[in-house]
């Protein structure tokens, strides 16, 4: 019988179970050819995506969230082409964006003091609470991503990481923009 067993150096311990969801290699369809960098980046990325979602929910926001009330607690009241350009996503997922944090009481509309047609976004306290929150799960996760490194082992995969960024950059230029 063929051992199945997934190769341990790539494990936390020589005893630690294979995780089922782990994207392997050798068992993708041979069609997709993603390589293994690829590969391992999308596992990661994934990973990294989930225990973030799960720890900002944990903390009452939804991934996104963290940057429209880090934005306005830095920037204090905002209007909406501020927060839209500082955030650098589409305006129609910010107006969603900020319209779900002033429902769940973490954003309030204000009359904009230099122009009494337009309205300024700010920050409750409930809203300072979350951000707080929202801090402390990235500190977490940021902390249970880099366990076991050291500083010179971090300090590489970053180098490592922004080549990659950089290699691919040409790649994303024009992609957040609408087709012609």
């Amino acid at each position: 019988m063929a051992d199945t067993t997934h190769d341990t150096a790539e494990q936390t311990g020589p005893s630690a179970a294979p995780d089922p969801d782990r994207l392997d290699p050798k068992s993708c369809d041979r069609a997709v050819s993603l390589g293994r960098v690829g590969l391992s980046l999308i596992a990661t990325a994934r990973s990294h995506r989930i225990a973030a979602a799960r720890d900002l929910k944990a903390a009452g926001i939804y991934p996104g969230q963290e940057l429209v009330l880090q934005y306005v607690a830095e920037s204090g009241p905002a209007r909406m082409c501020g927060i839209v350009e500082s955030v650098n996503l589409d305006p129609s997922t910010v107006t969603r964006t900020v319209q779900r944090l002033e429902k769940s009481g973490f954003l309030y509309r204000e009359t904009d003091p230099d122009d009494r047609r337009a309205s300024r976004i700010a920050l409750t306290d409930a809203g300072r609470d979350a951000l707080r929150g929202a801090r402390k799960a990235w500190a977490d996760l940021e902390e249970r991503t880099t366990r076991g490194f050291s500083e010179a082992e971090l300090a590489e995969l970053v180098g490592y990481l922004e080549r990659i960024e950089r290699n691919l950059a040409p790649c994303a230029e024009g992609m957040d923009e609408e087709p012609a």
